[in-house]
């Protein structure tokens, strides 16, 4: 949450889909890891989400 907060103020939540980190490799170096999930908005119209790696 704090990341998220930390790019986006507007967020309210954050919802975690990935059970374990994707990790990219270029040869033996780890270059990103990845999670997946969604970032969650409250706008006019209620909840939004948006999905977020």
């Amino acid at each position: 949450m704090a990341v998220a907060k930390a790019e986006d103020a507007e967020v309210v939540d954050v919802i975690i889909t990935s059970s374990q980190w994707d990790v990219k490799m270029k040869g033996l170096v780890p270059v990103f890891r990845n999670v997946y999930g969604f970032y969650i908005y409250k706008d006019e119209q209620g909840l939004q989400c948006y999905p977020r790696m």
